[in-house]
């Protein structure tokens, strides 16, 4: 008696795909957040000028985001995040600006803050569970009957 497999073969790949999607889009938040936060009007050229040689990560999503940011109609996304973030830190940067990344990596001051900063360190764990996902997929098995002589 033969049974009917059913399944799909990619079925196998979907955790994998959905979590390299959860990369991508943790990536794409980091790099319109904090591109937004470095161009923010009060704050930005503090914090650009704080991280620059000293987060070479942070200045990557800034690098990445300024790139998205200049793509047609991508001009203001993140701006809501990066303004919200940066409105109780104003009046703690602005007196001394080259302590921006002290302040802003110190702790979170509001919920759009706790944000960015919580997946700034979401981004290297889910890219390895992302990894080990696609590492440990179901691979497809493909069975022949025995041959005997």
């Amino acid at each position: 008696m033969q049974r009917s497999v059913t399944r799909s073969p990619l079925a196998g790949y979907v955790p994998s795909i959905i979590a390299f999607a959860l990369v991508l889009w943790i990536l794409a938040f980091n790099a319109f957040t904090y591109a937004a936060l470095a161009a923010h009007a009060e704050i930005g050229k503090a914090f650009a000028s704080a991280i620059e040689n000293d987060s070479p990560v942070i200045e990557g999503y800034v690098a990445l985001g300024k790139v998205l940011r200049s793509l047609p109609g991508m001009a203001n996304v993140g701006n809501s995040t990066a303004n919200a973030a940066a409105e109780p830190l104003v009046a703690r940067i602005k007196p001394f600006p080259p302590g921006a990344s002290a302040v802003f990596f110190g702790g979170a001051q509001s919920p759009a803050h706790g944000r960015m900063l919580w997946t700034h360190r979401l981004l290297p764990f889910a890219l390895v569970l992302a990894c080990v996902l696609w590492w440990r997929r179901q691979k497809p098995v493909h069975m022949r009957e025995r041959l005997r002589a």
